[in-house]
């Protein structure tokens, strides 16, 4: 507690009056002996202690309006962030006052006279003591002078948009800052950062220009999101530490909503140190908060969900938007209406829903074409928040899901083979199933199906180069693997393949429990005995128990199909132990049924029970293909686009799994296109070297035989340290880029060296550009260098990656259009880790759109099929929605993590940047207890000459002569 006018507390040496008058009346009396006065000496002897509560009753009184009288014009205050409470320094220092008054009435009793001077010192000690220090606190936490760096922080979150009294609280908050930074002393540098999800940075650094921070706030606009205080402070204090001043102030403009203040997430808050660690000296924080509204009508778009994790063209998908209730009145919404490229649906069957409630609307769609899709749900509904009427995702819609199933190829018949019932399940036409791979493909795009199995035996296995390129492989019933090709699957699971094992009677235990990678097990469990049931034997029937499915490519047939009338003939034992937890699905006799696990980047799922006809009828049950469908779907979920990524100050974007982009082994990855039209890739592979001699012929079937181009990339990596001499040759002409070294040829016949220095070991970016016009083609590079005679350029000493394994010197830059229509600098990069996108910029809730370089057009395809940009989504948060403020509990828990002092007004905010301490009056307290204390004394004084009047009457009657 503090005051306004400190030096009116002189005035309570007032509080001497009462006593010195008491005190003179003393001295003044009389003695005067007369007859009756042994009378009198015994009826004020039986009356002292009443009279000396009487005096000790008037004299605190009379002390007490003095003290409230000068304390009330002293204006206390209670300044922001106190750290004594008011409730106890002031009765404290009243207490002082009363014990003051009453000792001087304690006179004639000396030991209780000392012990009151004892608790007034006491207690107007401990009142004094309080008020000098948070005087020190305050000086410390209200700084003045002129000079100083101040961050502005304005809550941008999409509660901010809410109209209070007619305005909403983002102008109202903008306006305040701009009157700030008009009114602020001279020498005061001020950034401006707009927070939400993402702190947006107006004015990086402090800035004197007054001007400047002007227009900056006048071209604000929210940033909607919720808002993270922790990272919004931790932004102001970046910028802070670019500014000159010693002293540092934040000031943050909000509504107070308690969902931007983290309260659950401490250790959010305890990185606040770290930032704070930069700067001279810790910064003041200043929070004012505006009103948030008392009630509101809103509904909002909480999810929009799709029924599958993998989509394609050849099936509808549901798509299941809820909503949410989160104002305090009912809403009836008028539809919800679904857009997804063209097609646009409505749903009108939505009743009115009550506060806290939910609804979920489904809708049936298919998609036509392949690549990168925006779906978007909107809820047209008469609410007061808009910014969640309206919620945005991106599919990325897949041509084919290639699935490699291999068995052990006993079998001629498909029907008998091992997995021959596991590829018809995932492509339901046997002849399509049996189609020349050349040929397939060639229908329209409605009739192909999104899997498209590879059915091999063991051996086709082995001769398989790579998985690249496949999303899920799956192992039918086979015996084991030979220990390169089940490196090279375990291998393909890691860069992000997925893995079903399927085991039946043939199944080798030895091979399957002891098969790791990197020293983990493949197998989410160990593989025990093979159990066979007759079908005679109806007792011992084995059934599937879907009670115990807990799953989500099992969800579907929890409460529906027929999978549990399947009789299971034969299945694998389970061994189970206390530290695996993989069981996510059970036989009704307690068996595992299915069990899952991770793998680096992908999974691997094990069923115990063969899906073939030695398992029983469970292949003629109607939900068997609807069974394979739902597992390779989820197991195809890790090789899908990441394109709804939540909102962050920078983001790497997965595009696309290593599992289908992986460029492994030797070699240059090769673009071949039309030369006048470079974005549209005809073909792509991974050439050996630079070494062809096409003629008149086309490079390849599909590919012209004149007026193309093919692109080389790559990295050269020497075996020896040296200068190195490349020969380069081609018809027509071509463009060679080693490092920094680079050399070109104009025609057919010119022949040009590059020379240069290399260091063994290092990858060196190559680039190179073939131009064919017309006659002949081919490209001829030939090398020489330390302990290597001139030969052609030797494919062992090339990789088909640019660059270092986690470098982004050599990616492809290109442009992403914001929200608002800002420009954004992003990367595109494939390599080892997979097709990537990285952007440094803060990346806000909205739609992005992506251009597709020509450089990149090759590795897009899937996503920008028919168009030069691709989507992502930033998504939203739709817990902003609830309007809940700061309770004083979570308020507490940020007082104990940060220095926060809260700003109740205006007036506080300039206070505080002019180095002044504000805070909340009390002058109407001591006043109040002044008014009390007013009529309490008159009171008292008129009780007390009533009393001592009756008093006298009485002893007059007593003592008076009786008549004879």
């Amino acid at each position: 507690m503090l005051f306004l006018h400190p030096y009116l507390l002189l005035g309570l040496t007032g509080i001497a009056i009462p006593v010195i008058i008491h005190l003179f009346n003393r001295r003044n009396a009389r003695e005067i002996k007369w007859g009756a006065m042994r009378f009198l000496m015994d009826s004020l002897m039986s009356r002292r202690r009443s009279l000396l509560l009487e005096e000790m009753l008037l004299l605190a009184a009379r002390c007490l309006i003095v003290g409230c009288a000068v304390l009330a014009m002293a204006r206390p205050f209670v300044p922001a962030g106190s750290s004594f409470p008011w409730w106890l320094v002031l009765p404290l220092g009243l207490l002082g006052i009363v014990f003051f008054g009453m000792s001087f009435a304690l006179g004639r009793y000396r030991r209780w006279q000392v012990l009151a001077w004892l608790a007034c010192l006491l207690c107007l000690g401990l009142s004094a003591a309080a008020i000098l220090l948070e005087k020190h606190l305050s000086l410390g936490r209200f700084t003045g002078g002129a000079a100083r760096d101040v961050a502005l922080v304005i809550d941008g979150s999409s509660s901010m948009t809410l109209e209070v009294n007619g305005e909403s609280n983002f102008n109202r908050a903008l306006k305040e800052a701009a009157r700030l930074v008009e009114e602020a002393p001279r020498g005061v540098a001020f950034s401006v950062i707009v927070a939400g999800a993402v702190p947006d940075p107006l004015v990086p650094a402090p800035v004197t220009d007054r001007k400047y921070v002007q227009a900056a706030l006048e071209q604000a606009i929210p940033v909607h999101g919720v808002l993270r205080a922790p990272d919004a402070l931790a932004a102001a204090a970046a910028s802070l530490a670019q500014g000159n001043q010693a002293t540092k102030q934040i000031i943050l403009i909000g509504d107070g909503q308690s969902v931007g203040w983290q309260t659950d997430d401490l250790e959010s808050w305890r990185f606040l140190d770290e930032a704070f660690a930069h700067l001279p000296a810790k910064p003041r924080i200043f929070v004012r908060v505006l009103d948030l509204p008392q009630g509101i009508r809103n509904l909002t778009l909480k999810d929009v969900a799709f029924s599958r994790p993998v989509v394609g063209t050849d099936r509808d998908v549901r798509i299941d938007v809820t909503l949410a209730n989160t104002g305090r009145e009912a809403v009836t919404p008028a539809r919800v209406v679904l857009r997804a490229g063209d097609s646009e649906k409505v749903d009108r069957s939505v009743g009115q829903m009550e506060p806290d409630s939910e609804r979920v609307v489904s809708f049936m769609h298919r998609f036509d074409t392949p690549g990168a899709q925006v779906v978007e749900a909107q809820v047209v509904a008469e609410d007061e928040l808009a910014s969640d009427d309206i919620m945005r995702r991106v599919i990325q819609v897949m041509r084919t899901l290639k699935v490699l199933v291999v068995d052990d190829g006993r079998a001629v018949r498909l029907f008998d083979r091992a997995g021959g019932y596991v590829a018809l399940g995932l492509m339901p036409s046997t002849k399509e199933l049996l189609r020349d791979e050349s040929k397939r493909g060639t229908a329209p795009e409605r009739a192909r199906f999104l899997m498209e199995p590879e059915l091999t035996a063991v051996s086709g296995l082995g001769l398989k180069r790579t998985l690249t390129g496949y999303a899920v492989a799956v192992l039918a019933d086979v015996p084991s693997l030979p220990a390169e090709q089940a490196a090279q699957l375990a291998d393909f699971v890691r860069r992000g393949g997925s893995l079903l094992l399927i085991h039946g009677a043939r199944a080798d235990p030895a091979f399957f429990n002891n098969w790791q990678s990197e020293g983990e097990p493949v197998a989410p469990l160990a593989l025990g005995a093979c159990v066979t049931v007759p079908a005679t034997n109806a007792q011992a029937a084995v059934r599937i128990a879907p009670d115990t499915f807990r799953h989500p490519a099992l969800a579907l047939f929890r409460e529906s199909g027929d999978l549990a009338d399947a009789v299971i003939e034969c299945y694998r034992q389970a061994l189970e132990s206390n530290e695996v937890a993989g069981v996510v699905g059970r036989l009704q006799n307690g068996n595992a049924f299915l069990a899952e696990r991770a793998l680096g980047r992908g999974r691997v799922a094990q069923l115990f029970v063969p899906l073939d006809r030695t398992a029983g009828n469970l292949v003629v049950r109607h939900s068997f293909l609807p069974l394979i469908q739902e597992l390779t779907a989820y197991l195809a979920q890790p090789v899908v686009a990441t394109l709804n990524i939540p909102p962050s100050r920078g983001a790497v974007v997965q595009l696309s799994s290593p599992a289908l982009t992986h460029l492994s082994g030797n070699g240059l990855y090769a673009e071949y296109f039309r030369k006048n039209d470079p974005k549209k890739i005809l073909l792509t592979r991974v050439d050996p070297t630079l070494d062809f001699s096409w003629g008149t012929h086309a490079p390849a079937e599909g590919l012209p035989a004149d007026h193309f181009s093919v692109r080389w990339s790559g990295s050269f990596v020497p075996r020896q340290s040296g200068t190195y001499t490349f020969t380069v040759r081609a018809d027509d002409r071509i463009n060679l880029k080693i490092g920094a070294y680079k050399v070109s040829t104009a025609s057919f016949d010119q022949q040009q060296e590059l020379r240069g220095t290399f260091t063994a070991g290092e990858r060196y970016p190559l680039t190179a550009l073939l131009t064919e016009d017309q006659g002949e083609a081919g490209v001829w590079v030939d090398m020489e260098g330390p302990g290597f005679p001139r030969a052609r350029l030797p494919g062992d000493w090339l990789i088909p990656v640019r660059g270092a394994v986690d470098s982004w010197a050599e990616a492809v830059d290109t442009q992403v259009r914001a929200p608002g229509g800002r420009t954004l600098y992003a990367k595109i990069r494939s390599g080892e880790e997979g097709l990537a996108l990285r952007t440094d910029s803060p990346l806000m809730q909205g739609l992005y759109e992506v251009a597709v370089p020509t450089a990149a057009a090759g590795w897009l395809g899937h996503l920008a099929s028919t168009n030069d940009t691709f989507p992502i989504c930033v998504t939203e948060n739709p817990a902003e929605s609830r309007l809940d403020a700061l309770t004083p509990d979570e308020q507490a828990i940020i007082l104990r993590q940060a220095d926060i002092t809260v700003a109740r007004s205006f007036d506080d905010l300039r206070s505080a940047l002019r180095g002044k301490t504000f805070g909340r009056e009390l002058w109407r307290i001591p006043a109040f207890v002044l008014f009390v204390l007013l009529l309490l004394e008159a009171f008292l004084t008129r009780w007390i000459c009533i009393q001592r009047k009756t008093g006298e009457e009485v002893g007059g009657a007593e003592h008076a002569p009786q008549k004879s």
